[in-house]
């Protein structure tokens, strides 16, 4: 079974001189790969406290708050 890398809480990822986050390299390379990824919100129901997001192809895993 493929191991999992936990990239933690993408709200936690330095930020770029634009404002953006600044991604690590594996998600860079899988998004312009266009790889499918999975966005679960994790709970509490419709507060948008934990989503998970997940790429199976390359074996990663992140988490983010997207709540105020």
């Amino acid at each position: 079974m493929a191991t999992t890398i936990d990239l933690g809480w993408a709200n936690g990822w330095p930020t770029g001189p634009d404002g953006d986050d600044v991604q690590p390299e594996i998600v860079q390379k899988c998004r312009a790969a266009g790889h499918k990824t999975t966005d679960v919100d994790c709970g509490p129901p419709n507060r948008g406290l934990d989503h998970q997001v997940r790429c199976d192809t390359c074996g990663y895993v992140y988490h983010y708050d997207s709540s105020d």
